[in-house]
């Protein structure tokens, strides 16, 4: 049994027995709920995350400084002065013209082939001569020279070919390295004679008519297409209903043939509308295929005028404006105009030097100006000097500035990075 003073002794404590917390802490409080048995840990100081917060902060900063100026850049969105038209008007384009206000038409030019299988009921004698495509040459002068109809062409082993119609070369034109370029024409040429003789893969040729001129060796042909279709001797025989029935079928996918060749062909910036194209078909030799089959051959070639689309463009606004400004200007909806060729079917459009034709429908002209000038004009400019830099360029009508980083209030030094951006045409 514990006497009091044992109990008293062991409960009391002196001032030497009470810890003394050091710089400043408070002895941690226990949050009420939490069981004597788990770990309570509570820090109040924000030393440690003060730092990665100022880090964190510091390396946003640098990130999207360094963002404004990797991506820094100005963009210009030009809205350009345009003309709705719609209209119904005659011109006349020449192929070659020292007047600067002339409008000029080329003329392109393809052959190709398509056959067609028939039955035959018999045998027939029958004659044919070889034809084919050459490239006529005039070396001799600047000028075009006429040909007339059935001039002669002569091979090296003197077979003699002719064409059927009056044809005019074009003159020889000088190249940039001042050398001269000899003017050419594609013609379709036939055989003298009837016969086999006369079919050649191809061929050099003289105009045995010039001989003794000094034309002679300034006019000169090369083959283009093989010589082909000369023939005497018995064929196969096809009924009239049959062949004509062929050849129509024949005649219509070759068409559709040849349009989609002669698209694919035109430059770059040229225009070929619908109706500015001839084609004429020619009968090949029959092929006789064996078990009473003969192979129906027709020749196709197209010659087709094509226009500089911004030329006619041009044209389009002398005509159809009061006053123009004479500025350079691009034609919307030029190639989907209604053309029609005056007396096309009475032209050669290989050897003519003029044309007369109609442009009928709707389109927008949009006036046009050198976008890298305007870019150097634009360069170490303040932004508040776009409109004076605009009066220089009547061919814009508004601008719209949008700059990064957006306090900047300078265009670039680099051309590089103005970026000139198009408002849509409707």
């Amino acid at each position: 049994m514990k006497k009091i003073q044992d109990i008293i002794s062991s409960s009391k404590k002196s001032i030497r027995d009470i810890s003394i917390e050091r710089n400043g802490s408070r002895p941690q409080r226990r949050p009420s709920g939490i069981p004597e048995n788990v770990v309570y840990s509570s820090s109040r100081g924000g030393g440690p995350s003060f730092g990665i917060w100022f880090i964190a902060i510091l390396a946003i900063i640098f990130l999207f400084f360094s963002f404004t100026i990797i991506f820094s850049g100005t963009k210009v969105v030009v809205t350009q002065k345009t003309e709705s038209l719609s209209f119904e008007t005659n011109f006349d384009a020449v192929k070659s013209s020292d007047d600067p206000e002339a409008l000029i038409f080329d003329v392109m030019s393809i052959s190709e082939s398509a056959n067609k299988t028939v039955v035959s009921t018999g045998q027939e004698q029958k004659e044919s001569k070889a034809l084919g495509t050459i490239i006529v040459y005039n070396d001799y002068s600047t000028s075009p020279q006429k040909l007339i109809a059935n001039t002669r062409f002569e091979t090296p082993d003197g077979l003699i070919y002719r064409i059927k119609d009056a044809v005019v070369v074009p003159g020889k034109t000088k190249g940039s390295d001042g050398k001269y370029i000899p003017g050419s024409l594609e013609v379709v040429v036939y055989a003298d004679v009837a016969g086999e003789k006369y079919n050649k893969a191809n061929s050099d040729f003289v105009i045995p008519g010039l001989k003794g001129s000094s034309q002679y060796t300034s006019f000169y042909a090369r083959s283009k297409t093989p010589l082909a279709g000369g023939f005497v001797g018995l064929v196969n025989k096809v009924t009239e209903a049959d062949r004509l029935a062929a050849l129509d079928s024949i005649k219509t996918s070759l068409q559709a043939s040849l349009m989609k060749s002669i698209k694919t062909q035109v430059p770059e910036g040229y225009v070929l509308f619908d109706d500015a194209v001839k084609i004429d078909f020619t009968e090949g030799q029959d092929v006789a295929l064996g078990d009473n089959k003969v192979q129906i051959v027709v020749n196709g070639k197209l010659d087709a005028v094509v226009f500089n689309k911004d030329a006619v463009s041009r044209k389009i606004a002398q005509v159809q404006l009061d006053p123009y400004d004479g500025l350079p200007v691009e034609g919307i909806g030029v190639e989907s105009l209604l053309f029609v060729l005056d007396k096309k079917n009475d032209i050669n459009l290989t050897s003519v030097e003029s044309i007369s034709f109609s442009l009928k429908g709707n389109m927008t002209l949009v006036w046009k100006f050198d976008e890298e000038a305007l870019k150097a004009d634009l360069v170490d400019k303040k932004k508040r000097d776009i409109d004076w830099v605009l009066a220089e360029y009547p061919s814009i009508v508004e601008a719209q500035i949008v700059m990064r980083p957006f306090w900047k209030r300078n265009f670039p030094s680099d051309t590089k990075k103005i970026n000139i951006v198009y408002n849509s045409v409707d």
